[in-house]
């Protein structure tokens, strides 16, 4: 017989391996994560998003018995918005108010270059859930990585594993009612139709409105000292409109950052009413010289955070989704839902 080995070096993605039964499920096992605190309240805004998820899938968790005859759930769910939107984060939240078991996966956990190791994997995934018969969230991140419009260019691998995720999610919505499917992707128009068939809900998870990306900045910035009044931050949050929850998180940590960032400079300190050492110009007043090296570490406090933080902040973290895009995404909306 042929050496596989010696075939490596000239067909380097003709490769095959064989994992136990055994392994795959203790991998499984440990990618499952308990439910953790908090839920769909956790996340800012989003309220038809999280009202069509708790319709669909807390519902029947929590009450299977009204699920009966044609009454079925749907427990194949497609996300799909802009990224840094947190479809991840909804998945989480989702199964945390649930209180079942979430498996978390990318599409790069599936994808193999082991000939028939990403459709056994496939396989064994939705066989461990059905087998655990425990009521649980698979949420596959990046489904559109393997879910593609399939051509006549791609090879026999890429359209084996396809194939056997369709088998899959057909099996998943006529045997198993226990398992929520919940998928996320940035380019749902990349999906396959014979993939957008299965997912019975699709839902848009758009960027944060104004309300929303308020509650995302000003989450960040608990237990940070802020001296901003309420138009200030109605200010701000004008200023970032278009913003993604990643992007706005990313403003807030720069803002929230920049009394630190002074630390390594201040040469001139003001002393507090609590003898704490404050960094200051060196035109205040009873201020104190001295480099930073000789301040007593746990004497250190930081200003509050200003506007001003937040507009050089808005000014060197713009927003990363483009209107053409958001365009995108309300077209494909319309046409698919």
């Amino acid at each position: 017989p042929i050496n596989e080995e010696l075939l490596e070096p000239i067909m380097p993605d003709v490769k095959r391996r064989k994992v136990s039964n055994s392994s795959r499920r203790e991998e499984f096992r440990l990618i499952g994560r308990q439910p953790v605190d908090g839920g769909l309240e956790e996340i800012a805004g989003l309220d038809n998003v999280k009202a069509i998820l708790r319709k669909s899938v807390l519902l029947p968790l929590q009450f299977p018995t009204l699920f009966t005859g044609g009454r079925r759930p749907w427990n194949q769910i497609l996300l799909y918005g802009p990224p840094g939107t947190g479809k991840s984060k909804i998945a989480t939240a989702l199964a945390a108010e649930a209180k079942v078991q979430l498996y978390c996966i990318s599409s790069a956990d599936i994808l193999s270059s082991w000939v028939g190791e990403s459709e056994k994997m496939i396989k064994d995934l939705f066989e461990y859930t059905r087998s655990n018969n425990e009521k649980c969230i698979v949420f596959i991140d990046e489904i559109d990585s393997i879910c593609r419009q399939r051509t006549n260019k791609e090879g026999d691998h890429t359209r084996s594993i396809k194939n056997q995720l369709l088998i899959e999610l057909d099996q998943n919505i006529t045997v198993n009612c226990n398992s929520f499917i919940l998928c996320a992707t940035n380019c749902p128009w990349d999906i396959d139709t014979a993939f957008m068939r299965r997912f019975q809900c699709r839902i848009f998870v758009p960027l944060p409105d104004k309300d929303s990306r308020l509650k995302i900045i000003k989450n960040q910035c608990k237990g940070i000292n802020t001296d901003l009044t309420e138009e200030d931050w109605s200010t701000v949050v004008s200023r970032t409109e278009g913003y993604s929850g990643s992007d706005l998180t990313n403003l807030t940590t720069y803002a929230i950052q920049e009394p630190l960032a002074e630390l390594d400079s201040s040469q001139s300190w003001k002393i507090t009413k609590d003898s704490k050492w404050m960094p200051c110009t060196s035109n205040i007043p009873g201020s104190l010289k001295a480099p930073l090296a000789l301040v007593p570490a746990d004497k250190i406090v930081l200003r509050n955070v200003t506007k001003k933080d937040f507009t050089k902040a808005i000014l060197v973290t713009p927003k990363t989704v483009t209107a053409s895009e958001i365009d995108k995404y309300k077209k494909f909306s319309s046409i698919r839902g």
